[in-house]
C-alpha cells in the first residue's frame, strides 16, 4: 500500500512539474533574439548594397560551372585495365603496376 502511495505522490509532482515548466518554455523563446550577421570589416569598407555583387559572383560562378559540366558530359568512359581494375585513358603513359 505504502509503495502505490509513492508512485501516486511521483506522478502527482511530475505533472505539477509538466504543467509549470509550459509557460517559461515560451517565455524564453520570446526572449531569444537571433545575432546580427558576421560581418568581420570596418564600416565604411563594404556597400550598403551587396545584393547586385553577390547576384553577379553566383551568375559567374553558374557560368563556369556549366562549362565544366558540359565538358565532363562530352568525356569518353574511362578503360578499366589490371587486376585490380584501375583508370588507364587511351593516350596516357601507363605506369605498368
Amino acid at each position: 500500500m505504502r509503495r502505490d502511495t509513492r508512485t501516486l505522490a511521483r506522478a502527482a509532482l511530475a505533472t505539477v512539474l509538466g504543467v509549470l515548466s509550459v509557460p517559461f518554455a515560451g517565455s524564453f523563446e520570446a526572449r531569444a533574439q537571433t545575432p546580427p550577421p558576421y560581418n568581420p570589416y570596418p564600416s565604411g569598407i563594404l556597400p550598403a548594397n551587396l545584393d547586385s555583387e553577390i547576384a553577379r559572383v553566383r551568375r559567374e560562378v553558374q557560368t563556369i560551372f556549366g562549362r565544366y559540366f558540359a565538358e565532363w558530359q562530352a568525356l569518353t568512359p574511362p578503360t578499366l585495365t589490371g587486376q585490380p581494375p584501375h583508370f588507364f585513358q587511351p593516350g596516357m603513359r601507363h605506369s605498368g603496376y
